[in-house]
């Protein structure tokens, strides 16, 4: 079993621990359903962009939906300040603020971008807790984190579609985007399996 260090797990305080569970499986689901809420739960809540016509009227997006905004840019910025020299980690960042700042530029399709943000947010949050208490939550990491990725591709092409045939942007645009996101699916899904390979492992399942 794991040691538990009130001050430091696995090299990280563990108020950086504590602060994203917070954010990743409290905070950005509550913005997205208030923020949905704020828009009587109307479905074009999905496509309408940051400013964009939500049922009859213009409105400008809900303090709720730019608070799930401003919560990854918090979240990112805390955990640039404890990184190492984890490669794999800084590319993962680096491109969800990418991400974030293309969906500033895209006028249509923010609600969809955020609700995948939630699902993979959602299931880091799951690996944070397994983090914490190895084995725990072995199976419902890799579930959510799994679920996440193929809620994900489903919303994208989803998004993909329309950016194409119905909202009209250049091939440029959506490629740029669609390179950004599959990097960060395709490095939080290797992350999952290579989680998963080393706790089922039979030397890693031995208790020292």
């Amino acid at each position: 079993r794991s040691k538990f260090n009130p001050k430091l797990f696995n090299g990280y305080p563990m108020w950086h621990y504590y602060s994203s569970l917070l954010m990743q499986l409290v905070i950005y689901p509550a913005c997205i359903f208030f923020g949905w809420m704020h828009a009587d739960f109307n479905s074009n809540w999905l496509t309408a962009g940051w400013y964009d016509n939500v049922g009859d009227k213009l409105v400008e997006r809900s303090f709720f939906d730019r608070l799930f905004a401003y919560g990854m840019y918090f979240q990112m910025a805390k955990d640039f300040t404890v990184l190492k020299n984890d490669t794999h980690f800084i590319i993962h960042h680096i491109a969800i603020l990418i991400s974030f700042f293309v969906d500033f530029y895209f006028p249509k399709g923010t609600g969809m971008f955020l609700i995948v943000c939630m699902a993979l947010e959602v299931g880091s949050g799951v690996l944070n807790l397994e983090y914490l208490y190895p084995r725990t939550f072995l199976i419902p990491h890799v579930v959510t984190m799994t679920m996440g990725t193929i809620i994900g591709t489903i919303t994208h092409l989803f998004w993909l579609y329309n950016h194409i045939f119905v909202w009209g942007f250049t091939y440029f645009e959506v490629i740029f985007a669609t390179v950004v996101f599959y990097t960060i699916l395709i490095l939080r899904q290797i992350t999952c399996i290579t989680y998963w390979k080393k706790m089922t492992n039979k030397n890693a399942l031995k208790i020292k």
